[in-house]
């Protein structure tokens, strides 16, 4: 019995008897069921006797394996395959968009004057920026903006420039009062976290903020010179004045004329001094006639003379002693005043 027409050679008569096919053809079996079908990539030109030929790629590919959109080989111009597991599909390049589906065709895009390259012609289309900018995403919108410390020259295109430190800041990595990287003179940066301000240094005040300009600071009315504004960073003192612990004070025997300007004046002397290292009545230096300086260590006090007796202790005045008739010698005219007695008596 001759074959089946869709059958090359056979073991019977119907379709699903074929032993051979013909070209581009090939044996479909199932269980005892054999029947000859087109190849992959080819369709039935005929079916009586089977003939096939190479089937039509998808209008998307520029050659293929087979008739589906996903079984491209290559692309058309300005297109690309983008496969994924066995599927092999024609998307047009980046930067270029479909300016017809059958059959492909793509166009390069011409991108918003903000993007470098795109997927569109809209602004929040943006593959890549200009240099100093960059993609700002919010969900499917990517727009170019300059990064931070930058600021737009031009928008068509987009140009970006470094933008302008503060005023407080020498060099900085952004606009802000905080973002300094340095100062100007006589100041310095203060860290807080990532905050980096310019400030003057310690001994300095702000000339002008805009810009940071400082200057020395002037010294404490106590100071005659310094290394800050404040009374206990004195460098030097006025005349008649000492540094202690960063201080300024009158030297002894001195006291404070004025604070501002700050002044020392020669302290007066106790009354019973002549002259003095102080003010004390234990800082006599010299006495008066009559008188004499008795020392008790560091102690210096003005006491009349043997024979002498104190009239008057403001101002010191000595005079000569009159003694008890009971007295030999004495310090004064009292008879509990003796200071020796005749011969036979005793103090």
């Amino acid at each position: 019995a001759p074959c089946h027409p869709t059958c090359a050679t056979c073991s019977g008569p119907d379709a699903n008897e074929c032993l051979t096919c013909a070209a581009d053809a090939e044996i479909v079996a199932n269980e005892d069921d054999k029947i000859c079908q087109c190849k992959k990539g080819f369709v039935a030109e005929s079916q009586s006797p089977l003939k096939c030929k190479k089937a039509p790629c998808h209008p998307t590919c520029a050659t293929c394996s087979g008739p589906g959109a996903n079984e491209c080989l290559t692309c058309a111009a300005d297109a690309e395959i983008v496969a994924n597991g066995n599927s092999k599909v024609c998307q047009c390049k980046t930067g270029f968009i479909a300016e017809s589906q059958s059959p492909l065709k793509c166009k390069k895009i011409i991108c918003h004057p903000t993007c470098a390259t795109c997927s569109g012609s809209g602004a929040n289309q943006c593959l890549t920026c200009a240099a100093d900018a960059e993609i700002i995403a919010n969900g499917n919108n990517k727009i170019c903006q300059c990064k931070r410390g930058f600021v737009a020259e031009s928008q068509s295109p987009l140009k970006c420039k470094k933008a302008p430190c503060h005023p407080t800041c020498a060099t900085c990595s952004g606009p802000d009062a905080n973002e300094c990287l340095t100062c100007p003179a006589d100041a310095e940066i203060v860290t807080n976290g990532n905050s980096k301000t310019c400030q003057c240094k310690r001994g300095f005040v702000a000339e002008s903020k805009s810009p940071l300009k400082c200057k020395k600071a002037p010294c404490h009315p106590t100071c005659a010179t310094c290394s800050g504004p404040d009374a206990n960073e004195c460098l030097s003192c006025i005349t008649d004045a000492d540094l202690v612990d960063k201080k300024c004070q009158c030297k002894k025997g001195f006291i404070v004329e004025s604070q501002s300007p700050f002044k020392c004046a020669k302290a007066p002397c106790d009354p019973t001094c002549k002259t003095c290292s102080g003010p004390s009545s234990d800082e006599c230096l010299t006495c008066i006639d009559d008188a004499e300086i008795v020392a008790d260590g560091d102690k210096k006090k003005c006491q009349c003379k043997q024979g002498f007796f104190t009239e008057s202790k403001n101002p010191l005045k000595c005079k000569t002693a009159v003694c008890h008739p009971s007295c030999q010698t004495c310090s004064g005219p009292g008879e509990n005043e003796c200071l020796t007695c005749p011969q036979d008596a005793e103090i």
